[in-house]
């Protein structure tokens, strides 16, 4: 525990100024008055409890990640994912994402938009040669082997009823391959793979004009894989290939205050860190041929604080800020073969900033342009972080939804696309 603590306090400083900030909204004389007036009966302290004691249960989470000092895979990146519009816009969506995405990260933001029925999926294909760039001199000649190109998939489905929004998702975050390929018979003699697959349940509720909580249940499904020709004859007696499953279940949860306009928009969200424990004992087998392949798997805390507003008509501007806390001793599973003692074990702090402008905007068709950028902290000792620009666009013609996006950065290359069905009966 020791070694996040320094990390897990600093998000009890972070949530305890976003708690300090709804308290101040909700104690003014105006909000006051608001929330005695409205249906719900309640006073501003009570509702200054409610939130508190919500991002009081959130930040106690971070606090319960039992994160191994043995070398593990590090399952994470720091690049945005999820929603199109949130990767166009720089990764700035913690008080922007109101469709039925927001399930995966800040699910408050489900509750602030204007339909009842949203169905819709993403698809990313990501070419990340992280260890090419921070060690050309090393890997620069084996990119295509040492930072495979991967993708994943985001598929989402949400419905409101009065006040509420349910959310249902499934999604991959993280489906990475390490291929080795024989540079003269240009066979691959041997994969590592380690994947993983979550199913997300959220609930949403709006408060008056001004508050949104929002509350979701991940259920991690990982896989680890491995496939080396040269066994295939010589373990003939064993299973194989060789594979390992386990799962792993969180919660995670946001708060949005807006203005009842919704133009000026202030929120959060948080994920814990958690550890996933695998079942090794296929390394039993490989340890004859000095292969090391089964580890536990890392995921470190993020927390994400962002800002929002409509300058001018169809015109808004967001910044978020994102805190992800430290694991020790991680193999990152985008540079499965790199050493741990390469990896740099601290918090990253990554600032977001986007922009987006509504070129048509009519009862059935809307054309939406979106800009943005963030800086990408490096993952290793001694290597370069990177400067991200990503832009994009999103068409709207009746309840369809198309939408696409760029993220690009050197040695970087993310693409987005997206479909949706939004409804408002």
């Amino acid at each position: 525990m020791s070694s996040n603590s320094t990390e897990n306090k600093s998000y009890l400083l972070y949530l305890s100024y976003l708690s300090y900030l709804s308290y101040l909204f909700l104690s003014s004389e105006r909000t006051r008055t608001y929330l005695c007036q409205s249906r719900f009966q309640c006073s501003a302290v009570n509702g200054a409890s409610l939130i508190n004691l919500l991002i009081i249960f959130l930040s106690s989470s971070t606090w319960c990640a039992d994160l191994s000092t043995d070398p593990a895979y590090g399952a994470y990146v720091l690049f945005p994912q999820g929603s199109v519009r949130v990767m166009a816009m720089g990764g700035a969506g913690a008080t922007l994402n109101e469709d039925s995405t927001s399930l995966f990260f800040n699910p408050a933001g489900a509750a602030l938009g204007e339909w009842k029925l949203d169905i819709g999926g993403t698809s990313n294909h990501v070419k990340n040669d992280e260890l090419a760039y921070n060690f050309p001199s090393t890997y620069g000649t084996y990119e295509t082997i040492y930072d495979a190109p991967y993708s994943y998939l985001f598929y989402s489905a949400g419905i409101r009823w009065g006040a509420w929004v349910l959310g249902l998702g499934v999604s991959s975050p993280f489906l990475m391959k390490y291929e080795y390929i024989n540079p003269f018979s240009n066979k691959i003699i041997h994969t590592i793979e380690v994947s993983m697959t979550n199913f997300e349940a959220s609930l949403a509720r709006s408060f008056g004009d001004h508050i949104t909580l929002g509350i979701t249940h991940h259920s991690e499904n990982l896989r680890e894989y491995y496939w080396n020709l040269s066994l295939v004859t010589e373990t003939a007696s064993y299973t194989y290939p060789f594979e390992t499953k386990a799962q792993n279940s969180y919660f995670s949860g946001g708060i949005l205050l807006h203005t009842k306009d919704k133009r000026f928009r202030i929120g959060g969200y948080t994920l814990p860190g958690r550890k996933i424990s695998v079942d090794r004992s296929g390394d039993d087998i490989l340890e004859m041929f000095n292969t090391v392949v089964f580890r536990d798997v890392n995921v470190p805390s993020k927390t994400v604080i962002g800002f929002s507003a409509e300058l001018f008509t169809h015109f808004i501007v967001a910044f978020d800020m994102d805190y992800v806390g430290s694991i020790n001793n991680s193999i990152y599973v985008s540079s499965i073969s790199t050493s741990y003692e390469y990896v740099n074990a601290q918090d990253f702090e990554v600032p977001h900033g986007g922009m987006e402008y509504a070129l048509i905007h009519s009862s059935f068709i809307k054309l939406y342009l979106r800009a943005g950028g963030y800086q990408e902290p490096t993952r290793f000792r001694n290597g370069r972080g990177r400067d991200h620009w990503t832009y994009g666009a999103e068409l709207q013609i009746g309840p369809g939804v198309f939408s696409y996006g760029v993220d690009v950065a050197p040695h970087f290359y993310n693409s987005s696309q997206g479909f949706s069905l939004t409804k408002n009966f």
